[in-house]
């Protein structure tokens, strides 16, 4: 692997973490709601749509240097079809989709496809 791929692999692994801390957050919500918990964290809302603008700027950015750098081997390499590559593209667009729906008020919330 080299530099960029280490890189790559660092911001996953800092999303997952971050999907877990926002999965926590939603949980304690809850547990307000059920007179479970009692303190709240402190808004942190504001915090996170930053946070996962950041990540999915990050994986955009990421995915275009990956698609101008290999060209149409992001595709077809030597094996075929690049499934896995596919499947990034899509996630990379689900989340942009998920954002935009965001900012236009739509309350679709719940799932951060930041992978």
């Amino acid at each position: 692997l080299g530099p960029f791929d280490r890189l790559c692999s660092l911001a996953i692994v800092l999303n997952v973490a971050f999907i877990f801390i926002q999965l926590q957050y939603q949980g304690s919500l809850g547990g307000i709601q059920l007179g479970v918990e009692v303190e709240p964290w402190p808004d942190v809302s504001k915090a996170f749509t930053a946070i996962e603008i950041a990540f999915n700027a990050f994986f955009g950015i990421e995915l275009a240097l990956r698609m101008a750098a290999l060209r149409r081997r992001f595709f077809l390499g030597e094996k075929g079809v690049e499934y896995l590559h596919f499947f990034d593209m899509f996630l990379v667009i689900a989340s942009c989709f998920d954002l935009f729906l965001f900012f236009q008020g739509t309350e679709s919330r719940g799932v951060n496809l930041n992978v």
